[in-house]
């Protein structure tokens, strides 16, 4: 554990993302209590992502926590399934 801990703290910075906007997704959540609010704000400056998951509660593990929602995004993403009902419309979205 430490090992990883070492490893996540003196990573070399991500090389730019090759991919289109539409190929990228952010999920994340706001209760995270892993993934602080600067840390997902350095991710979002990082990618040009198409879309953005937002889970306003569901911690760390969101699809254990509200697993309902995150199939219906992940159903969204693959092209099986519309899921505005849940997360609306739009480049940010929220459930």
């Amino acid at each position: 554990l430490k090992a990883r801990m070492q490893a996540l703290k003196s990573a070399p910075p991500l090389p730019p993302v090759q991919l289109p906007p539409d190929a990228v997704a952010i999920v994340e959540c706001d209760d995270d209590p892993l993934l602080l609010p600067p840390i997902r704000r350095t991710v979002h400056a990082h990618l040009d992502a198409g879309a953005c998951y937002r889970f306003r509660h569901g911690g760390h593990f969101p699809y254990i926590a509200r697993p309902a929602e995150y199939t219906a995004m992940l159903g969204e993403r693959l092209g099986l399934a519309d899921a505005a009902a849940v997360w609306g419309t739009g480049r940010e979205r929220a459930a």
